[in-house]
């Protein structure tokens, strides 16, 4: 009888991104009009936490937002560097821990929506 081996899917960034990639449109389609209503400014920077593979990121940069992404997995901001540099994307990128805060109070970490 086979045996179920639990695992990690965000130390699976691409077998979870084949899941949902389907849905990563439909989910920048979402944002760009909640971001036109609700941001701060007019801006275009975006905070996104829990970044993992980066898929919003991604969309969101070709969009013409400049995004800062956080994650608690390092494995999965490693998939997310390499996808946006295959696809030659510029994105900043952090590894997140538990508690912390966006360092909100410089003006280079200003985020117009997140």
């Amino acid at each position: 009888m086979p045996r179920y081996e639990p695992f990690d899917w965000y130390e699976q960034p691409l077998d979870h991104d084949i899941i949902f990639d389907a849905d990563t449109d439909s989910e920048a389609d979402f944002l760009h009009p909640v971001h036109q209503r609700r941001a701060r400014s007019r801006g275009r920077r975006v905070l996104e936490p829990a970044c993992g593979s980066g898929r919003p990121v991604a969309t969101m940069t070709r969009r013409g937002y400049r995004v800062t992404g956080l994650d608690l997995s390092q494995a999965v901001l490693r998939f997310a560097r390499q996808c946006l540099k295959q696809q030659k994307l510029n994105a900043t990128l952090h590894h997140a821990t538990r508690g912390m805060k966006p360092p909100m109070h410089t003006d280079a970490h200003r985020w117009d929506a997140w």
